[in-house]
């Protein structure tokens, strides 16, 4: 999910007035995101933040108040001299270090794994305003209260230095036990949950367990939730001290099941798999349907599960261009066989594949090309539908083959490539042992010699 990125409303909640009165009553903790990929962005980057808010009717000074993620050290962060508050106003903290930047920085990052985060009074020995202890978080959603203040801790959709809006929620029943590895080469044994909702679904209370007739490992714990169409992967290894996203049992690798339960120990899904092999996972393809394939070279935990896509790869990119130029994709067929791609998706993301859609008709030649230029892939920017191809740092593009009615069937390529100079293209060269990705001395779009990119 992307937002707008929202001016720093917060800057008008700091008041460095003299002579304010100190305060404590009605300071809350009102919205944490600790999960921040790509919903707010700041500095340059995306940082997790913690949102404090003024229940009371007077101005509050916050100086010596301290915030932390630790029990154990409460004064991980101490608001500086002359902080104040508003009444009814909020005031964001950044977590991260980047002190360099305007604004409130707490010095640590929140886990998006689960935490407990507190506020403490000023007093020499710190008293305890306000706590939330959250679970797993969903990638690019905050939790919060609603209404501000006062209102009960739930999923909500960021909204930095603004009133919190909560988000509506999909259905348990939506959620599939999608891949596993029982007998990983190295490593721990694991297994991924999926939401095939394309709403959020909250995953406090639910028993994972592999035994049917009672639960050998603790609910998950309050404000955990699972993204719209998201994985997460859950590790086997009896050790609940690493965090919510380890269970109490391994896996076995002679013949296992598993199942997720309500909080009534009712099933939501299960599945039953016999001796695995070493080094492959086995799971859903596509992700959440019936079938059941093993994955000897693309397990993939926490992501889409996958099959290598054959007959097509990603030949070629430009990525790094000026006018008249403009950034490419090269896609090639190396086999005997014209290659049908219509309805198939590029994307720059794993997590969000059906990005822009090939139109109907758009066939590969045997031994043939076909190239597809920004803008047709960036043609509305700012739109899921739209990506662009990142030079500064590299990037990666998607291949994801597609049935006629648009559902991903499973099957994909990509490739990963690195920074590029302006006007150098980047492509796929054959090795005698495999084929580099690599700058290429002169663009060769489509054919050898291109009039033009």
């Amino acid at each position: 999910m992307k937002i707008v990125h929202v001016a720093l409303a917060w800057a008008a909640s700091v008041m460095m007035v003299a002579g304010a009165p100190t305060l404590a009553a009605g300071l809350v903790i009102n919205e944490i995101m600790a999960d921040n990929s790509t919903a707010v962005a700041y500095g340059g980057r995306y940082p997790d933040w913690i949102e404090v808010y003024n229940n009371s009717d007077q101005t509050v000074a916050l100086a010596g108040m301290m915030l932390s993620d630790d029990p154990a050290k409460p004064d991980k962060y101490v608001f500086p001299t002359k902080t104040f508050l508003g009444a009814g106003e909020r005031l964001v903290v950044w977590c991260d270090n980047e002190r360099q930047l305007a604004g409130l920085h707490s010095g640590f990052a929140l886990s998006a794994q689960g935490a407990n985060v507190s506020l403490y009074s000023a007093d020499a020995v710190p008293r305890l305003l306000d706590s939330v202890s959250y679970g797993l978080q969903a990638t690019d959603f905050s939790i919060g209260r609603v209404p501000d203040g006062t209102g009960v801790w739930q999923l909500t959709k960021p909204t930095l230095g603004g009133a919190n809006v909560a988000q509506s929620l999909g259905s348990v029943a939506s959620l599939k036990l999608n891949e596993w590895m029982a007998s990983p080469s190295s490593g721990d044994d694991w297994f991924e949950v999926y939401n095939a909702d394309a709403a959020p679904v909250s995953l406090a209370g639910l028993f994972l367990s592999d035994d049917f007739t009672l639960p050998v490992s603790p609910q998950l714990p309050a404000l955990s939730f699972i993204g719209p169409k998201g994985f997460r992967q859950f590790i086997a290894d009896k050790d609940l001290t690493k965090g919510a996203d380890h269970v109490n049992f391994k896996l076995s690798a002679s013949a296992e099941s598993l199942g997720i339960f309500t909080a009534s120990f009712q099933p939501i899904d299960a599945v039953s798999f016999g001796a695995q092999t070493e080094g492959v996972s086995e799971g859903r393809l596509p992700d959440g349907g019936a079938a059941m394939v093993g994955f000897a070279t693309t397990a993939s935990p926490g992501e889409s599960n996958f099959l290598p896509l054959t007959g097509v790869v990603i030949n070629e990119v430009l990525t790094h261009t000026d006018l008249p130029l403009e950034d490419a994709i090269e896609l090639h067929n190396p086999t005997e066989t014209p290659l049908d791609i219509s309805g198939w998706f590029l994307s720059n993301s794993n997590t969000e594949l059906q990005k822009f859609r090939i139109p109907n008709g758009v066939v590969l030649p045997a031994k043939g090309f076909h190239v597809f230029y920004e803008s047709q892939f960036n043609a509305s920017p700012g739109m899921a539908t739209s990506f662009t191809l990142n030079a500064a740092h590299g990037d990666t593009v998607y291949l994801a083959q597609a049935t006629g009615s648009g559902n991903l069937t499973g099957y994909r390529t990509s490739q990963k490539f690195r920074a590029a100079e302006n006007g150098v293209s980047l492509g796929r060269v054959v090795t005698s042992i495999g084929a580099d990705f690599t700058a290429l001395s002169r663009r060769t779009f489509g054919v050898d010699e291109p009039a033009d990119v």
